[in-house]
């Protein structure tokens, strides 16, 4: 029985310690979903950087080659070609210039997760206890009645 009680402790503090590294622990499932979670969040905003990055593009191509759009875009800079008159409409606010998004960062977080030395504290304090419920329930038997 000795040597069975050593080896029950023992067993029982490797089974905690493996169950809490496994759940809590920094390479656990609950690391690893936190950090999933997180993987999801950047690719949303990259597919939201894609699109304006195609946008863009659009833009670019179109000011490449169409002298109109150049025009308008100077138009609303409030540039004209020599001798043109403006006329401003007051109250015509149905008109706004087109910004585009530059996006937005989006900031990476760290998983949170159980220290090392907490699961092994708990491990080796669940082992010890084992341990000692054991001492204590073969004093108990031995124990002479009456």
């Amino acid at each position: 029985m000795r040597a069975l009680k050593y080896l029950i402790s023992l067993w029982a503090g490797i089974l905690v310690y493996s169950l809490f590294s496994l759940i809590a622990g920094a390479m656990g499932f609950s690391a690893y979903n936190q950090l999933q979670e997180e993987r999801n969040k950047q690719q949303i905003n990259l597919n939201g950087l894609e699109h304006i990055n195609r946008e863009l593009e659009g833009n670019r191509d179109a000011l490449l080659y169409d002298s109109d759009l150049i025009a308008a875009y100077a138009r609303e800079l409030g540039y004209g070609r020599e001798n043109e008159q403006f006329i401003r409409i007051v109250g015509l606010s149905g008109v706004k210039k087109q910004y585009l998004s530059p996006g937005q960062i989006v900031f990476a977080i760290r998983p949170e997760y159980m220290a090392e030395k907490m699961i092994r504290l708990i491990s080796i304090a669940t082992g010890i206890g084992i341990l000692l419920i054991l001492c204590i329930t073969e004093l108990i038997m031995k124990r002479p009645i009456g």
